[in-house]
């Protein structure tokens, strides 16, 4: 079974329950996690919540390590946490080219953010070159 590798945005109650349940999974792995509290960025991820690997938290999002999942877990409110989930900023005619070659399941379009969910014919994960930042 493929390991997932994880990220936790947000270590409130709700992010910390998230990562204590995580922890334990033997189908993922926590990579990183990021808070502003002062009292836990610059802590390693372990001391906070037993179990968790001694990932060092980290104040912004931009310092996390690269993940397949992120777990936002800072606000109810989608509107508050909008900046947050915003790390694909591409134009839709740069990705015509890569859309080419996979096969597009689903597109939702919410606000000014459009989702596309795409899988190659042999299954193979194709990156998005809005998301080549690292």
């Amino acid at each position: 079974m493929p390991v997932v590798d994880v990220v936790i945005v947000g270590l409130g109650a709700t992010g910390l329950a998230i990562t204590e349940a995580l922890a334990s999974r033997t189908d993922c792995r926590i990579v990183g996690a990021a808070d502003i509290q002062p009292g836990i960025a610059g802590a390693p991820l372990s001391l906070v919540v037993p179990g968790a690997p001694p990932v060092a938290v980290v104040v912004s999002v931009d310092e996390l390590p690269d993940a397949d999942v992120a777990v936002v877990a800072t606000s109810s409110w989608v509107e508050t946490i909008e900046p947050t989930l915003v790390a694909c900023d591409v134009e839709l005619a740069e990705l015509l080219h890569h859309l080419s070659s996979v096969l597009v399941e689903t597109v939702e379009i919410g606000g000014s953010l459009v989702r596309i969910m795409v899988r190659t014919a042999d299954a193979v994960p194709v990156d998005c070159p809005g998301c080549l930042r690292r």
